[in-house]
């Protein structure tokens, strides 16, 4: 499956006056200014993207179906149900990646049994197939999107996302921040009280992979805009 893309934009500021305000007055300035912009992989992003329950369980990464691409340093994000020894999945069948009962505490494991490296503090931990932390030094609007390459037919994936917050910590948790089809988009906004995606927020998801006939193509790619 294709990937995500993050698009990094440096400007550059411009000075320059007409006026004359006595003798002090100029015409125009130039100033060089030093730029530093480091690509990394997403594991080590300002947005970071994570697999998440086969880290958990110590998958090997050239075996799990949400993996890095590229390695666990400098690869990115990849979805595929073709790795290892599957051709797919089931015909006529619901497949999860990562837990479907992330409402419930038994989807979810204690800080003692996740060696992922999180940025924050954290108590729980979902078994979601992958994650998405702010690593940056500023809040984000969020934006999840899904674009099929090809007609689907009878089959659909859906991402289910939700926050950090586990069960154990009250009936509200965790928060439920939307479904995501090919025929939609969810979005986190800034400043939105509880989802907000601020610096070191954690956001997970369960992946739903309802099939029909042999042959249907889920492939496609999903857009994660952060602005």
């Amino acid at each position: 499956m294709k990937r995500r893309k993050f698009l990094i934009g440096a400007g550059a500021l411009a000075a320059g006056g007409a006026a004359a305000l006595g003798s002090g007055a100029f015409t125009s300035v130039e100033a060089d200014r030093d730029i530093s912009v480091e690509v990394t992989g997403d594991n080590n992003a300002l947005v970071r993207l994570t697999p998440v329950v086969h880290r958990i369980e110590n998958v090997p990464n050239e075996d799990r179906p949400v993996y890095f691409d590229g390695g666990i340093e400098d690869g990115t994000l990849g979805i595929d149900t073709s790795r290892s020894l599957a051709s797919g999945v089931n015909a006529n069948a619901v497949t999860w990646l990562g837990t479907p009962n992330f409402d419930e505490q038994s989807g979810w494991v204690g800080i003692n049994e996740d060696n992922i490296d999180w940025a924050g503090d954290h108590t729980y931990t979902p078994r979601a197939a992958f994650g998405i932390e702010n690593r940056g030094t500023q809040e984000y609007d969020l934006t999840f999107e899904y674009q099929y390459a090809n007609d689907p037919g009878d089959s659909e994936i859906t991402f289910e996302f939700y926050d950090g917050a586990a069960p154990a910590l009250g009936n509200s948790f965790p928060r439920k921040i939307g479904t995501l089809t090919g025929n939609n988009s969810v979005s986190v906004k800034a400043g939105s009280s509880g989802n907000s995606f601020r610096v070191d927020k954690r956001i997970f998801s369960s992946v739903r992979i309802d099939t029909g006939a042999v042959g249907d193509d889920l492939s496609g790619a999903l857009t994660i805009r952060a602005e």
